[in-house]
């Protein structure tokens, strides 16, 4: 039976739908503005919502199993949404449903099971093993988001080759564009370095989120970086529909923190050389170390 598309992409959220409440977790779509999260699920302890989510991302079709070998089904993923699950407050898993054949995998988004093929695009592996039954519900408990230090932490290392060329160039310079009457109103993030007139930026990443503000922006987005307004704004009034927020940016203090850490990390620290200093009047003559000797060895006996 041929399905329309909104038909078929149902069937992948029901399904997931009935899998985790069967199990006693909660399970909230989100149907509005998902950008690339389709649902969130929380568990339960003593009937009660344990305040820890994961998201996940759901798809639906025979033709998302088409790509497949014996080291399981190839998932393409585009730069836009791996550098947003990547940097997601919340873990994220991707699930497969195949409504023909009645099957459903899950994979947990992960930094090294990301890969890229020849022509630079980005897929990850999802193994036919990984089925959604009551088998893989230990792998979503184990990704429980994590406290805020922790995920500052993640944040921080994943950031770390912006970082780096931040502090390499002569000057850099960031581009954050604002769209004034959308709810998602932070939209990408463009680096030049050393020419800020340049036609294509040199690092592109997204970071769309809903802020306030350019400040809450970068607070959240940037935490390493300082920054000024290399151009004014046109318009106070918020009445043209998107604006360029054009800054010059550096490492602040937490930027050159971070990389003198991983400096450490990455490399052994030298012992110091040189002759420790004794107060001459505490000097022992031959006699004096000869007793001392004696003494010490009286001692160990």
């Amino acid at each position: 039976m041929e399905r329309g598309t909104d038909t078929t992409s149902r069937l992948g959220v029901a399904v997931a739908d009935h899998f985790f409440s069967q199990n006693d977790w909660l399970f909230r779509e989100q149907n509005i503005h998902d950008w690339g999260i389709d649902a969130h699920v929380e568990p339960k302890k003593n009937n009660r919502p344990v305040g820890r989510l994961i998201a996940l991302q759901i798809k639906t079709g025979p033709s998302w199993f088409s790509s497949e070998n014996e080291s399981g089904i190839r998932h393409a993923i585009s730069d836009w949404h791996m550098d947003y699950w990547l940097r997601h407050q919340l873990p994220v898993f991707i699930i497969l449903h195949d409504p023909e054949s009645h099957t459903t995998v899950w994979q947990k988004v992960e930094r090294h099971l990301l890969k890229r093929s020849a022509g630079g695009s980005c897929f990850i592996r999802i193994p036919r093993s990984n089925t959604l039954n009551r088998s893989a519900l230990p792998y979503f408990e184990e990704s429980l988001s994590s406290d805020p230090t922790s995920f500052k932490r993640n944040h921080l290392a994943l950031d770390y080759p912006l970082m780096t060329a931040v502090r390499n160039a002569d000057e850099a310079y960031l581009e954050i564009l604002e769209m004034n009457h959308k709810s998602l109103n932070m939209r990408g993030a463009s680096f030049r370095f050393n020419d800020e007139s340049k036609s294509k930026p040199d690092l592109s990443v997204e970071r769309s989120l809903p802020h306030s503000n350019i400040h809450e922006y970068m607070a959240w987005a940037f935490p390493w970086l300082e920054y000024e307004h290399t151009t004014k704004l046109q318009d106070p009034t918020g009445s043209i529909e998107g604006e360029v927020h054009k800054l010059i940016v550096t490492l602040n203090s937490i930027g050159t923190a971070f990389l003198e850490l991983e400096k450490f990390y990455n490399t052994d620290v030298l012992p110091k050389d040189y002759e420790v200093p004794f107060d001459e009047s505490d000097e022992m003559d031959e006699d004096e170390y000869s007793e001392w000797a004696f003494r010490r060895a009286m001692e160990k006996d």
